[in-house]
C-alpha cells in the first residue's frame, strides 16, 4: 500500500466513510508495518496510535475473545419449574 493510499484511508476512516474492506486493509497494514514503513505525513506519535488502535481490532484479537466468551462457565438462571420445585419442598 502506497504513502497516498494510507493517508487518504485514514481520512476516510476519521470522516467514517470507509468499507469493512478498507477498514481490514488499514488493521492488516498497521499491525504488520514497522517504524521504518511510516509514512512522513503521520508523526511518530499519530503512527504509534494508529497501530495500537488498528491491531486492536485484528481478527486474531477478535477470535481469541470469542473463544474466552465460550470457555466462560455457563450461569444456572432461575427458571419457574426450578422455583416451583425449591417452594415446594420447602413447604
Amino acid at each position: 500500500m502506497t504513502d497516498r493510499q494510507i493517508i487518504s484511508l485514514l481520512k476516510r476512516y476519521m470522516d467514517g466513510a470507509t468499507t469493512v474492506e478498507e477498514e481490514t486493509a488499514l488493521a492488516e497494514f498497521f499491525c504488520t508495518a514497522t517504524d521504518a514503513d511510516r509514512p512522513d505525513a503521520i508523526s511518530a506519535a499519530d503512527w504509534s496510535a494508529y497501530r495500537e488502535m488498528f491491531c486492536m481490532f485484528a481478527p486474531e484479537v477478535a477470535d481469541k475473545d470469542q473463544q474466552d466468551e465460550a470457555a466462560a462457565p455457563a450461569v444456572q438462571r432461575f427458571t419457574l419449574r426450578n422455583t416451583l420445585l425449591w417452594v415446594a419442598s420447602a413447604a
